[in-house]
């Protein structure tokens, strides 16, 4: 063998021992970090985002507080990390992925299902509003909080209710746009007072049934149209 194949072939072994020693710290830190994100969903939810401290978490989860800094950046960065991982465990009891279709019916069922998430942790949904509407406001957390509502607007206008044409011309970023601004105003006036916690539910689902007899086909719309009347 040559020499050069030689210390090939030791390099691989010492590449490969390193790989299977970083493996446990990997799994290790990746359990630490789900327990962080779900301290602080807990501690949102008890208290706001204004008592809400990253020297309080990381005594809470007994862990370094520059580790926190590492792998979040910031108190704006938990909160997104949070946010994101709240909302797909909601998604999972719906086994639901980016790649799902959902009828108009489907659809419903999981707005109504998020609403009833943002009612019963009121502090939570306080600081995740305010944040979604601050001008100052991270951009990877905006785009966290953005992706609540329009994963499930998407799972819809990938089925066969929607009127595609009508869609391409409008533009379905800007519709995703739109119906998240919708959907997160809905829940700012629900913390400022203006709505009670039966009308986050209505408005929500109202919302939603407005974009498909907008966006719907022939099927869609009527569909829409049945559901708003039999409300």
């Amino acid at each position: 063998m040559k020499a050069s194949d030689t210390k090939q072939s030791k390099q691989k072994a010492d590449d490969d021992g390193n790989v299977e020693r970083r493996r446990p710290y990997a799994r290790t830190f990746d359990k630490r970090r789900r327990e962080i994100l779900s301290t602080a969903w807990t501690m949102i939810a008890e208290a706001g985002g204004s008592e809400f401290t990253l020297q309080e978490l990381s005594e809470r989860c007994d862990v370094a507080l520059r580790t926190i800094y590492n792998a979040f950046g910031d108190k704006d960065g938990v909160v997104a990390a949070a946010a994101a991982a709240h909302h797909s465990d909601t998604l999972e009891v719906f086994e639901f992925d980016d790649r799902e279709v959902w009828s108009l019916s489907e659809a419903i069922c999981m707005t109504r299902r998020i609403a009833q998430e943002t009612v019963r942790f009121p502090g939570w949904s306080q600081v995740t509003s305010e944040m979604y509407f601050s001008p100052r406001g991270p951009v990877k957390l905006f785009a966290s909080l953005q992706q609540m509502p329009t994963s499930i607007l998407r799972a819809w206008l990938r089925s066969d209710q929607v009127d595609l044409k009508l869609l391409r011309a409008f533009g379905q970023q800007a519709l995703e746009a739109s119906h998240a601004d919708a959907q997160w105003g809905v829940v700012a006036n629900w913390c400022a007072g203006r709505i009670d916690e039966a009308q986050v539910e209505d408005l929500m689902v109202d919302n939603f049934l407005v974009v498909a007899m907008s966006f719907g086909n022939r099927a869609g719309r009527s569909l829409a149209k049945k559901m708003v009347l039999d409300k």
